[in-house]
């Protein structure tokens, strides 16, 4: 069925600048007190620069309700900003064009071409979970996942943690052709991984569960695995790193991502204190990914 042509509403952006030395849990926990009532919402620093401001906005059905707005904000300044009438079907393929991260070529649903020979596909349409491959922590664990096959690494068993759009664990799967489990504790992305991996042709290997953490019980069940990925936040990558390192196998291999550079050497550290082994740095646009291998006993 193609796209509705009926009138759309107007919507408009519902703007809050916020202080440069808030964490990310402090952003994030803001930035959803209007998710309920938004179509979609972004929290970034002003320019994708890691020591500038924060920038949330909020996509709004229509004019928003002052009243409403002030009260959920908390009294904090915003602005409201009417979104240009654009073909926003047209201005979201724009967006995300294909790309390649070494040997992957991530492409989204419009794309209409056939993918380089030489290249490993990724179909993911970045629209309703976060990890299209474009943002620096993604692009990270591409790498990463790419270092692990040239130096001779065959896991046979890969958790995602925390998947999102279940790009890690298409990759992982297309890398080795083994299963994997990715793991999220918000249903929407656990669909959307559901379907991307349905759509690589991955979908037999993956089994996407909505859970919490390493308490989910298929975690246990299938566990421990060769490889884990964690594409987070800093301070969740720490405070989970005894059930992160619990749930690798002696000798399996770690990528852990979602923290600025800044922030890399607190995580590693933590993981070192664990028995683990550093392997690789990989940084890219302020943002940093970790490869560890987790010693034996």
């Amino acid at each position: 069925m193609g796209p509705r042509t009926a009138a759309k509403p107007d919507l408009y952006n519902i703007i809050v600048s916020l202080p440069a030395a808030l964490d990310d849990s402090a952003v994030g926990h803001y930035a959803s007190v209007l998710n309920e009532r938004a179509l979609a919402v972004s929290a970034i620093r002003e320019g994708n620069v890691h020591t500038a401001g924060w920038v949330v906005t909020w996509l709004w059905d229509g004019p928003p309700d002052e009243t409403e707005v002030a009260q959920a904000l908390g009294g904090a300044d915003w602005r409201v900003e009417k979104v240009a009438d654009v073909n926003w079907l047209e201005h979201s393929y724009k967006q995300f064009a294909p790309f390649s991260v070494g040997e992957f070529f991530i492409y989204g649903s419009h794309y209409d071409k056939t993918p380089p020979t030489g290249k490993i596909p990724l179909l993911i349409d970045a629209a309703t979970a976060f990890g299209s491959g474009e943002h620096g922590t993604t692009a990270g664990c591409l790498r990463a996942l790419l270092v692990l096959q040239d130096d001779g690494f065959k896991p046979r068993k890969v958790l995602d943690m925390g998947t999102g759009s279940g790009i890690l664990a298409v990759a992982a799967v297309k890398l080795w052709s083994v299963p994997a489990l990715a793991v999220d504790i918000d249903q929407e992305s656990v669909e959307v991984a559901a379907r991307h991996a349905a759509m690589n042709g991955t979908g037999t290997a993956i089994t996407c569960i909505c859970g919490d953490g390493f308490a989910t019980p298929e975690v246990a069940q299938q566990g421990p695995f060769d490889l884990v990925l964690a594409n987070i936040l800093s301070r969740p990558l720490i405070e989970m790193s005894d059930a992160l390192c619990a749930a690798t196998k002696p000798g399996g291999r770690i990528i852990l991502s979602g923290m600025i550079d800044d922030q890399g050497a607190e995580v590693q550290a933590a993981y070192e204190k664990l028995g683990c082994r550093t392997l690789r740095h990989f940084s890219q646009s302020g943002w940093t990914a970790l490869l560890l291998e987790k010693r034996g006993p």
